[in-house]
Protein backbone atom coordinates (compact mmCIF):
# COMPACT_ATOMS: atom_id res chain seq x y z
CA UNK A 1 0.00 0.00 0.00
CA UNK A 2 2.93 2.39 0.82
CA UNK A 3 4.68 1.22 -2.71
CA UNK A 4 1.14 2.86 -4.58
CA UNK A 5 1.24 6.00 -1.90
CA UNK A 6 4.12 6.75 -3.64
CA UNK A 7 3.49 6.54 -7.55
CA UNK A 8 1.35 9.66 -6.02
CA UNK A 9 3.25 11.21 -4.11
CA UNK A 10 6.74 12.41 -4.73
CA UNK A 11 7.66 12.86 -0.86
CA UNK A 12 7.10 9.07 -0.66
CA UNK A 13 8.75 7.74 -3.69
CA UNK A 14 11.70 9.65 -2.56
CA UNK A 15 11.74 8.05 0.55
CA UNK A 16 11.08 4.69 -1.21
CA UNK A 17 14.04 5.03 -3.66
CA UNK A 18 16.19 5.78 -1.44
CA UNK A 19 15.75 3.42 0.83
CA UNK A 20 17.70 1.03 -0.78
CA UNK A 21 16.83 -2.88 -1.00
CA UNK A 22 18.70 -4.09 1.64
CA UNK A 23 17.34 -1.90 4.48
CA UNK A 24 16.74 -4.18 7.81
CA UNK A 25 12.83 -4.84 8.10
CA UNK A 26 12.44 -5.20 11.01
CA UNK A 27 14.10 -1.90 12.45
CA UNK A 28 12.27 0.58 9.67
CA UNK A 29 8.86 0.82 8.46
CA UNK A 30 7.55 2.28 5.15
CA UNK A 31 7.59 5.83 5.81
CA UNK A 32 10.79 5.64 7.93
CA UNK A 33 13.37 8.35 7.36
CA UNK A 34 16.03 6.63 4.81
CA UNK A 35 19.34 5.81 5.18
CA UNK A 36 20.13 8.19 2.45
CA UNK A 37 18.45 11.90 2.08
CA UNK A 38 17.10 12.71 -1.62
CA UNK A 39 18.52 15.76 -1.51
CA UNK A 40 21.69 14.49 -1.10
CA UNK A 41 21.66 12.36 -4.69
CA UNK A 42 23.79 13.82 -7.10
CA UNK A 43 23.18 11.46 -10.13
CA UNK A 44 21.30 9.10 -11.99
CA UNK A 45 20.83 6.76 -13.95
CA UNK A 46 17.29 5.82 -15.68
CA UNK A 47 17.17 2.39 -17.03
CA UNK A 48 14.25 1.79 -19.66
CA UNK A 49 12.76 -1.50 -20.85
CA UNK A 50 9.47 -2.48 -23.17
CA UNK A 51 6.69 -2.72 -20.23
CA UNK A 52 5.29 -5.92 -22.03
CA UNK A 53 8.71 -7.67 -21.18
CA UNK A 54 8.87 -6.15 -17.94
CA UNK A 55 5.59 -7.80 -17.18
CA UNK A 56 6.37 -10.95 -19.07
CA UNK A 57 9.69 -11.70 -16.43
CA UNK A 58 7.62 -11.26 -13.83
CA UNK A 59 5.52 -13.83 -15.19
CA UNK A 60 7.95 -16.19 -15.87
CA UNK A 61 9.26 -16.09 -12.70
CA UNK A 62 5.81 -16.93 -11.01
CA UNK A 63 4.43 -19.36 -13.64
CA UNK A 64 7.59 -21.58 -14.09
CA UNK A 65 7.95 -22.21 -10.46
CA UNK A 66 4.22 -22.91 -10.36
CA UNK A 67 3.58 -25.04 -13.78
CA UNK A 68 6.54 -26.61 -13.28
CA UNK A 69 8.03 -25.72 -16.58
CA UNK A 70 12.02 -25.68 -17.21
CA UNK A 71 12.53 -23.05 -20.03
CA UNK A 72 11.13 -19.95 -21.56
CA UNK A 73 9.66 -21.18 -24.94
CA UNK A 74 7.52 -23.50 -22.90
CA UNK A 75 5.43 -20.60 -21.42
CA UNK A 76 2.06 -19.72 -23.61
CA UNK A 77 -0.35 -17.10 -23.81
CA UNK A 78 -2.59 -19.15 -21.00
CA UNK A 79 0.14 -18.82 -18.88
CA UNK A 80 0.76 -14.96 -18.81
CA UNK A 81 -3.48 -14.24 -18.85
CA UNK A 82 -3.71 -16.90 -15.44
CA UNK A 83 -0.61 -14.56 -13.88
CA UNK A 84 -2.60 -11.69 -15.15
CA UNK A 85 -5.66 -12.78 -13.20
CA UNK A 86 -3.99 -13.47 -9.94
CA UNK A 87 -2.15 -9.78 -10.09
CA UNK A 88 -4.96 -7.46 -11.00
CA UNK A 89 -7.19 -9.38 -8.86
CA UNK A 90 -5.10 -8.59 -5.50
CA UNK A 91 -4.53 -4.77 -6.66
CA UNK A 92 -7.91 -4.11 -7.50
CA UNK A 93 -9.33 -5.00 -3.88
CA UNK A 94 -6.57 -2.33 -2.75
CA UNK A 95 -8.61 1.01 -1.88
CA UNK A 96 -5.61 3.16 -2.83
CA UNK A 97 -5.86 1.44 -6.30
CA UNK A 98 -8.99 1.86 -7.30
CA UNK A 99 -8.18 5.83 -6.46
CA UNK A 100 -5.51 5.51 -9.45
CA UNK A 101 -8.47 3.84 -11.21
CA UNK A 102 -11.27 6.22 -10.74
CA UNK A 103 -10.91 8.41 -14.11
CA UNK A 104 -13.47 6.86 -16.60
CA UNK A 105 -10.61 7.03 -19.48
CA UNK A 106 -8.72 5.11 -17.65
CA UNK A 107 -11.29 2.35 -16.91
CA UNK A 108 -12.30 2.39 -20.30
CA UNK A 109 -8.79 2.00 -22.18
CA UNK A 110 -7.98 -0.98 -19.01
CA UNK A 111 -11.14 -2.92 -20.41
CA UNK A 112 -9.79 -6.78 -21.56
CA UNK A 113 -6.30 -5.54 -20.69
CA UNK A 114 -4.37 -8.39 -19.22
CA UNK A 115 -1.93 -6.94 -16.36
CA UNK A 116 -3.52 -3.62 -16.37
CA UNK A 117 -2.47 -3.03 -13.19
CA UNK A 118 0.91 -3.81 -14.12
CA UNK A 119 1.49 -1.05 -16.61
CA UNK A 120 -0.78 1.36 -14.94
CA UNK A 121 1.90 0.78 -11.88
CA UNK A 122 5.09 0.84 -14.41
CA UNK A 123 4.08 4.12 -16.10
CA UNK A 124 3.74 5.95 -12.82
CA UNK A 125 7.07 4.91 -11.51
CA UNK A 126 8.42 5.97 -14.61
CA UNK A 127 6.53 9.37 -14.47
CA UNK A 128 7.68 9.90 -11.00
CA UNK A 129 11.55 8.71 -12.20
CA UNK A 130 11.80 11.45 -14.72
CA UNK A 131 10.68 14.22 -12.09
CA UNK A 132 13.12 12.95 -9.65
CA UNK A 133 15.41 12.93 -12.24
CA UNK A 134 15.03 15.84 -14.25
CA UNK A 135 17.43 18.56 -12.06
CA UNK A 136 19.71 16.11 -11.58
CA UNK A 137 23.28 14.80 -13.35
CA UNK A 138 21.85 11.74 -15.21
CA UNK A 139 21.58 9.26 -17.94
CA UNK A 140 19.15 7.02 -20.12
CA UNK A 141 19.87 3.86 -20.84
CA UNK A 142 18.04 1.13 -22.82
CA UNK A 143 17.66 -2.17 -21.96
CA UNK A 144 18.14 -3.68 -25.54
CA UNK A 145 20.87 -1.51 -25.94
CA UNK A 146 23.18 -3.94 -23.32
CA UNK A 147 22.28 -6.91 -25.66
CA UNK A 148 22.76 -4.78 -28.63
CA UNK A 149 26.18 -3.74 -27.88
CA UNK A 150 27.11 -4.41 -24.24
CA UNK A 151 30.69 -3.26 -23.82
CA UNK A 152 29.90 0.41 -25.19
CA UNK A 153 26.90 0.79 -22.91
CA UNK A 154 28.41 -1.09 -19.53
CA UNK A 155 31.63 1.02 -19.94
CA UNK A 156 29.70 4.28 -20.11
CA UNK A 157 28.04 3.14 -16.85
CA UNK A 158 30.91 2.96 -15.21
CA UNK A 159 32.47 5.95 -16.59
CA UNK A 160 29.13 8.02 -15.54
CA UNK A 161 29.29 6.57 -11.63
CA UNK A 162 33.26 7.18 -11.54
CA UNK A 163 34.05 3.24 -11.12
CA UNK A 164 36.50 1.10 -12.90
CA UNK A 165 36.32 -2.20 -14.57
CA UNK A 166 37.80 -4.57 -11.91
CA UNK A 167 37.74 -7.58 -14.35
CA UNK A 168 37.46 -7.81 -17.80
CA UNK A 169 33.66 -9.51 -17.86
CA UNK A 170 30.58 -8.78 -17.52
CA UNK A 171 27.81 -10.67 -16.05
CA UNK A 172 25.00 -10.03 -18.36
CA UNK A 173 24.09 -12.95 -21.36
CA UNK A 174 23.53 -10.48 -24.26
CA UNK A 175 21.92 -13.48 -25.81
CA UNK A 176 19.31 -15.10 -23.06
CA UNK A 177 18.22 -11.35 -22.67
CA UNK A 178 16.84 -11.04 -26.34
CA UNK A 179 15.50 -14.25 -26.45
CA UNK A 180 13.66 -13.31 -23.28
CA UNK A 181 12.61 -10.38 -24.35
CA UNK A 182 11.61 -11.19 -27.92
CA UNK A 183 9.64 -14.44 -26.57
CA UNK A 184 7.66 -12.44 -23.81
CA UNK A 185 6.79 -9.43 -26.56
CA UNK A 186 5.83 -12.11 -29.49
CA UNK A 187 3.44 -13.54 -26.71
CA UNK A 188 0.76 -11.00 -27.09
CA UNK A 189 -1.76 -11.11 -29.45
CA UNK A 190 -1.16 -7.73 -31.83
CA UNK A 191 -4.55 -6.32 -30.71
CA UNK A 192 -3.73 -6.35 -26.84
CA UNK A 193 -0.18 -5.47 -27.80
CA UNK A 194 -1.45 -2.16 -28.98
CA UNK A 195 -4.57 -1.62 -26.48
CA UNK A 196 -1.92 -1.59 -23.42
CA UNK A 197 -0.15 1.48 -25.26
CA UNK A 198 -3.15 2.81 -25.75
CA UNK A 199 -3.89 2.23 -22.34
CA UNK A 200 -0.14 3.60 -21.05
CA UNK A 201 -0.87 6.36 -22.72
CA UNK A 202 -4.11 7.04 -21.76
CA UNK A 203 -2.59 7.30 -18.17
CA UNK A 204 0.70 9.77 -19.19
CA UNK A 205 0.72 10.84 -22.29
CA UNK A 206 3.20 13.10 -22.73
CA UNK A 207 5.67 10.58 -20.78
CA UNK A 208 4.62 7.67 -22.93
CA UNK A 209 5.37 9.65 -25.79
CA UNK A 210 8.81 10.38 -24.07
CA UNK A 211 9.74 7.26 -22.74
CA UNK A 212 7.94 4.15 -24.17
CA UNK A 213 6.31 5.40 -27.57
CA UNK A 214 9.27 3.43 -29.49
CA UNK A 215 8.13 0.00 -28.00
CA UNK A 216 4.28 0.48 -29.68
CA UNK A 217 5.18 2.42 -32.52
CA UNK A 218 7.44 -0.80 -34.29
CA UNK A 219 5.49 -3.54 -36.36
CA UNK A 220 4.62 -6.75 -33.94
CA UNK A 221 6.58 -9.78 -35.26
CA UNK A 222 5.04 -12.13 -37.36
CA UNK A 223 4.73 -14.83 -34.91
CA UNK A 224 2.92 -12.73 -32.66
CA UNK A 225 0.11 -13.61 -35.06
CA UNK A 226 0.22 -17.41 -34.79
CA UNK A 227 -0.79 -19.32 -31.64
CA UNK A 228 1.56 -22.35 -30.43
CA UNK A 229 0.01 -25.79 -30.55
CA UNK A 230 3.20 -28.28 -29.93
CA UNK A 231 6.27 -28.10 -28.24
CA UNK A 232 7.81 -31.34 -30.38
CA UNK A 233 5.63 -32.41 -33.26
CA UNK A 234 4.40 -30.94 -36.57
CA UNK A 235 1.14 -31.63 -38.56
CA UNK A 236 1.27 -35.38 -40.02
CA UNK A 237 -0.71 -34.38 -43.13
CA UNK A 238 -0.88 -30.81 -45.55
CA UNK A 239 2.85 -30.88 -46.11
CA UNK A 240 3.39 -28.71 -49.04
CA UNK A 241 6.48 -26.81 -48.43
CA UNK A 242 9.75 -26.75 -46.22
CA UNK A 243 13.77 -28.05 -46.03
CA UNK A 244 15.44 -27.15 -48.55
CA UNK A 245 12.80 -25.70 -50.46
CA UNK A 246 14.02 -22.53 -48.37
CA UNK A 247 17.37 -20.81 -49.20
CA UNK A 248 18.23 -20.05 -45.80
CA UNK A 249 17.14 -23.27 -44.29
CA UNK A 250 20.45 -23.30 -42.37
CA UNK A 251 19.81 -19.69 -41.06
CA UNK A 252 15.99 -20.33 -40.03
CA UNK A 253 14.75 -19.27 -36.97
CA UNK A 254 11.06 -19.00 -35.81
CA UNK A 255 10.26 -15.90 -36.81
CA UNK A 256 11.89 -16.08 -40.16
CA UNK A 257 9.44 -19.10 -40.39
CA UNK A 258 6.49 -17.38 -39.21
CA UNK A 259 6.89 -15.10 -42.11
CA UNK A 260 7.38 -17.40 -44.94
CA UNK A 261 3.88 -18.60 -43.41
CA UNK A 262 2.11 -15.17 -43.36
CA UNK A 263 3.54 -14.46 -47.06
CA UNK A 264 1.96 -17.31 -48.36
CA UNK A 265 -1.80 -17.38 -48.90
CA UNK A 266 -2.16 -21.26 -48.71
CA UNK A 267 -0.16 -21.73 -44.83
CA UNK A 268 -2.07 -22.55 -42.35
CA UNK A 269 0.43 -24.39 -39.71
CA UNK A 270 4.10 -24.16 -39.29
CA UNK A 271 6.60 -26.59 -37.72
CA UNK A 272 10.47 -25.03 -37.39
CA UNK A 273 13.54 -26.27 -36.45
CA UNK A 274 16.13 -23.38 -35.88
CA UNK A 275 19.14 -23.84 -38.75
CA UNK A 276 17.44 -26.75 -40.34
CA UNK A 277 13.49 -26.17 -41.57
CA UNK A 278 10.52 -24.40 -41.78
CA UNK A 279 7.95 -26.66 -42.58
CA UNK A 280 4.36 -25.28 -43.70
CA UNK A 281 1.21 -27.01 -44.08
CA UNK A 282 -2.48 -26.39 -45.49
CA UNK A 283 -5.41 -28.49 -44.36
CA UNK A 284 -5.39 -30.89 -47.09
CA UNK A 285 -4.99 -33.63 -44.67
CA UNK A 286 -9.03 -32.30 -43.61
CA UNK A 287 -8.57 -32.73 -39.56
CA UNK A 288 -6.90 -29.62 -38.81
CA UNK A 289 -3.55 -30.82 -37.55
CA UNK A 290 -4.38 -33.05 -34.87
CA UNK A 291 -2.91 -35.81 -35.81
CA UNK A 292 0.75 -35.23 -35.72
CA UNK A 293 4.25 -37.00 -35.74
CA UNK A 294 8.23 -36.00 -35.46
CA UNK A 295 10.44 -34.47 -32.81
CA UNK A 296 12.65 -31.25 -32.36
CA UNK A 297 10.01 -29.05 -34.13
CA UNK A 298 7.89 -26.41 -32.43
CA UNK A 299 4.53 -25.98 -33.86
CA UNK A 300 2.38 -23.20 -34.67
CA UNK A 301 -0.82 -22.37 -35.87
CA UNK A 302 -2.15 -19.15 -38.39
CA UNK A 303 -4.24 -17.04 -36.19
CA UNK A 304 -7.99 -16.67 -38.02
CA UNK A 305 -9.28 -13.05 -39.32
CA UNK A 306 -10.75 -11.08 -36.22
CA UNK A 307 -14.68 -10.88 -36.31
CA UNK A 308 -15.69 -7.89 -37.64
CA UNK A 309 -19.17 -7.97 -37.29
CA UNK A 310 -21.28 -7.28 -33.86
CA UNK A 311 -24.54 -8.98 -33.44
CA UNK A 312 -24.84 -8.77 -30.13
CA UNK A 313 -28.22 -7.29 -30.35
CA UNK A 314 -29.57 -10.40 -31.07
CA UNK A 315 -28.86 -11.89 -27.76
CA UNK A 316 -30.05 -11.56 -24.68
CA UNK A 317 -28.31 -11.38 -21.04
CA UNK A 318 -28.80 -13.86 -18.55
CA UNK A 319 -26.20 -14.00 -15.92
CA UNK A 320 -23.14 -11.87 -15.41
CA UNK A 321 -20.99 -14.60 -13.58
CA UNK A 322 -22.01 -18.51 -14.64
CA UNK A 323 -22.58 -20.60 -17.80
CA UNK A 324 -24.40 -23.42 -17.86
CA UNK A 325 -23.94 -26.29 -16.79
CA UNK A 326 -25.33 -28.66 -19.39
CA UNK A 327 -25.11 -28.64 -23.20
CA UNK A 328 -21.45 -27.23 -24.01
CA UNK A 329 -20.64 -28.20 -26.87
CA UNK A 330 -17.59 -26.17 -28.00
CA UNK A 331 -15.14 -23.51 -26.21
CA UNK A 332 -11.70 -22.65 -24.92
CA UNK A 333 -8.75 -24.05 -27.16
CA UNK A 334 -11.71 -25.55 -29.91
CA UNK A 335 -11.03 -21.45 -31.32
CA UNK A 336 -7.83 -20.59 -32.38
CA UNK A 337 -8.10 -16.84 -31.27
CA UNK A 338 -9.61 -18.02 -27.64
CA UNK A 339 -6.43 -15.98 -25.76
CA UNK A 340 -7.45 -12.91 -27.87
CA UNK A 341 -11.35 -13.20 -27.53
CA UNK A 342 -14.24 -10.52 -26.71
CA UNK A 343 -17.57 -10.27 -25.93
CA UNK A 344 -18.46 -9.31 -29.91
CA UNK A 345 -16.32 -11.96 -31.11
CA UNK A 346 -18.37 -14.70 -29.32
CA UNK A 347 -21.34 -13.15 -30.32
CA UNK A 348 -20.35 -13.48 -33.89
CA UNK A 349 -19.54 -17.18 -33.51
CA UNK A 350 -22.72 -18.50 -31.32
CA UNK A 351 -24.56 -16.40 -34.22
CA UNK A 352 -22.75 -18.33 -37.09
CA UNK A 353 -23.34 -21.87 -35.42
CA UNK A 354 -27.07 -23.07 -36.23
CA UNK A 355 -26.50 -25.10 -33.23
CA UNK A 356 -25.68 -22.50 -30.35
CA UNK A 357 -28.38 -22.07 -28.64
CA UNK A 358 -26.57 -19.93 -25.94
CA UNK A 359 -23.35 -18.51 -25.03
CA UNK A 360 -20.67 -17.81 -22.17
CA UNK A 361 -17.90 -15.61 -22.33
CA UNK A 362 -14.61 -15.00 -20.60
CA UNK A 363 -12.41 -12.02 -22.66
CA UNK A 364 -9.09 -13.59 -23.45
CA UNK A 365 -10.06 -16.86 -22.13
CA UNK A 366 -13.03 -18.62 -23.80
CA UNK A 367 -15.79 -18.43 -25.81
CA UNK A 368 -17.91 -21.51 -24.77
CA UNK A 369 -21.39 -22.56 -26.65
CA UNK A 370 -24.22 -24.46 -25.60
CA UNK A 371 -27.08 -26.05 -27.28
CA UNK A 372 -30.94 -27.05 -27.03
CA UNK A 373 -29.77 -29.54 -24.09
CA UNK A 374 -28.34 -27.26 -21.82
CA UNK A 375 -32.24 -27.24 -20.81
CA UNK A 376 -33.33 -23.91 -20.45
CA UNK A 377 -29.86 -23.16 -18.65
CA UNK A 378 -31.88 -23.31 -15.70
CA UNK A 379 -28.36 -25.12 -13.86
CA UNK A 380 -25.46 -23.05 -13.91
CA UNK A 381 -21.71 -22.69 -12.53
CA UNK A 382 -18.57 -21.45 -13.08
CA UNK A 383 -17.22 -17.64 -12.33
CA UNK A 384 -15.88 -14.61 -14.62
CA UNK A 385 -18.56 -15.08 -17.16
CA UNK A 386 -20.99 -13.52 -19.39
CA UNK A 387 -23.79 -15.40 -20.60
CA UNK A 388 -26.08 -14.98 -23.24
CA UNK A 389 -28.69 -16.69 -25.12
CA UNK A 390 -29.96 -16.03 -28.91
CA UNK A 391 -32.91 -14.43 -29.64
CA UNK A 392 -36.05 -16.53 -30.53
CA UNK A 393 -36.59 -13.91 -33.36
CA UNK A 394 -33.05 -15.17 -35.34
Amino acid sequence: KAYLKSLTSMDWFKNVCTRGRNWPRKKRAWGARPYTDANDIRKAIVLVRNPIAMVGDRMALSMMRREKLNRIDELEYKHFVRYCEKVDRVYMRMEEFKELMKPNAVKRAALGIPCYTEYLRIMLWYKNVYLMAADKDHIELRWEDLYTELDGPAQSLLNFAGLKRVKNVWRFDQGDAKAKDDWFTGLIPVDIYDRIGTFMKTIASDDFEKVFVEYFLKPQPAISRFTKIDNKEQCKFGYYAGGEDDEDASTMTYERCAEICESEEKCLFFAATPNETCNRFDNSGGDGCQRRVGNYFRLYRKNPPAYTTSVLSKFTKLDNWKYCKDGQYAGYDDDADSRSMTLGRCADICESEEKCVYFAVKPMYSCSRFDETANDCKRRTGSEFKLYKKNTSN
